[in-house]
């Protein structure tokens, strides 16, 4: 039986987690869960699912139940303790990569859903986890749809690796027509059901461009090798092409318990029933190529890929952080978060930060002069 915690519980991933947890309960004894600030739904699941600990990590303003706990260092006592085998990361942002790291050194099975910390220390934490031989999962349908494709192969022998798109709401919109898009077309995703931030990201195709970052660090690709596709139906997630002209895509309909189930039971696989794919039902696999004047975000961020310093990265992601919660919040328009995004980097100097408290330190720093850009727009 293997024991586990799950950085982030009450979200959409994490309560896909616990459903599939609760399922197969025979397979897993769940040791913790954790929220940021959605108490009543942390204690429903308590109830629910009947962890061992459940700790809000974000701050509080009321009295706690007795059976909850506060704080980040709960969890990482946790952690250091070994008190778990596998460590779900199903939360988003930056705040649990101190978990993570820690998960590394002791060893721990990893499974993360979790973009930034990859995006920003991709660099430090996916080496460390190859020469700690730590089972680090990558749970996005893309990612997730790599690694099992690049299962027993030689990763010198990889042409190129490709992401499929789904293209978001905003596929068949001319360029002059983003500039009228307001926060509720860009919430309606055709595909997937996920977080407001996510979504926003998907919509401009950033969501996209942080996945090639992830790739290029997960699996150790070059920018090179790396391209992305539009592809609406969002059945192929990831396509794998090799030297002798053979290519390998993962195919599953566009539901996370797959991918989750993947990783919750790695190397092994369960029988997720009612979860099969019918082609002859699908019946068109479409595709077509990414629109870098429509959606640059992507081609900038290749480039980026190039070069060492891992400074451009790192305010890439927070002032798309920055400029998307003012989006949500109405303060900017749609194609704003493109224009601060370049205007932020264009102010960056080439540094190579190499420790996980100096990205934490430059990262609030870029964060601090996005806000001041965008109060003075």
């Amino acid at each position: 039986m293997e024991r586990i915690g799950i950085l982030g519980s009450t979200g959409t991933i994490g309560r896909k987690v616990l459903e599939l947890i609760k399922d197969n309960s025979t397979d897993f004894e769940l040791t913790f869960i954790t929220c940021n600030s959605n108490i009543s739904l942390l204690q429903q699941q308590i109830a629910y699912y009947n962890p061992k600990y459940a700790i809000v990590t974000g701050d509080i303003n009321s009295k706690l139940e007795r059976n909850i706990l506060n704080g980040w260092q709960h969890i990482l006592d946790i952690i250091e303790n070994k008190k778990i085998d596998l460590l779900f990361v199903a939360s988003s942002g930056v705040d649990c990569i101190h978990a993570i790291y820690i998960a590394i050194l002791k060893g721990l099975k990893i499974a993360t859903v979790n973009k930034e910390t990859i995006v920003i220390a991709g660099d430090i934490l996916c080496p460390l986890a190859k020469d700690r031989n730590v089972q680090f999962i990558p749970v996005d349908s893309e990612h997730s749809g790599i690694f099992q494709c690049l299962m027993g192969q030689n990763i010198d022998t990889i042409r190129s690796i490709i992401l499929t798109a789904s293209g978001g709401p905003f596929l068949y919109k001319q360029r002059k027509e983003l500039e009228n898009i307001t926060l509720e077309d860009a919430l309606d995703h055709p595909v997937w059901k996920m977080g407001k931030k996510i979504t926003i990201d998907s919509a401009t195709m950033m969501n996209k461009a942080f996945e090639l970052i992830e790739t290029h660090y997960l699996f150790n690709i070059p920018s090179h090798k790396l391209d992305t596709i539009i592809h609406p139906q969002s059945i192929i997630h990831a396509i794998v092409s090799f030297i002798d002209g053979s290519s390998l895509a993962q195919l599953s309909i566009p539901d996370m318990k797959i991918p989750i189930s993947f990783a919750l039971y790695y190397p092994q696989r369960n029988d997720l029933k009612n979860y099969y794919l019918d082609l002859p039902r699908v019946k068109n696999l479409t595709f077509m190529e990414m629109d870098n004047n429509r959606f640059p975000l992507i081609k900038t961020t290749k480039e980026l890929l190039t070069g060492e310093c891992n400074s451009y990265i790192i305010a890439l992601e927070i002032a798309n952080e920055i400029a998307v919660k003012s989006f949500l919040n109405k303060q900017i328009g749609f194609t704003a978060i493109e224009l601060i995004i370049k205007k932020i980097l264009d102010t960056i100097k080439p540094l190579k930060l190499s420790t996980i408290n100096d990205i934490l330190s430059y990262r609030n720093e870029i964060a601090i002069k996005t806000i001041n850009l965008i109060k003075g727009m």
